[in-house]
Parts: structure tokens; C-alpha cells; sequence
């Protein structure tokens, strides 16, 4: 059960990092 929520909160900022990175890429260009 612990391991299952860690995993889901791993998801959770690797997306959040991607959708910043793409979000910066955008404002760069």
C-alpha cells in the first residue's frame, strides 16, 4: 500500500516537472 501511494507521487512530479520543462521550452522560443 505505501510503495503503491510513492509510486503514484513519483508519477505525479515527474509529470509536473515534464509539463514546467515543456511550459519553459514554450516561453523560451
Amino acid at each position: 500500500e505505501e510503495r503503491k501511494k510513492e509510486i503514484i507521487v513519483k508519477q505525479s512530479i515527474k509529470k509536473l516537472e515534464a509539463l514546467r520543462l515543456k511550459a519553459t521550452v514554450e516561453n523560451a522560443v
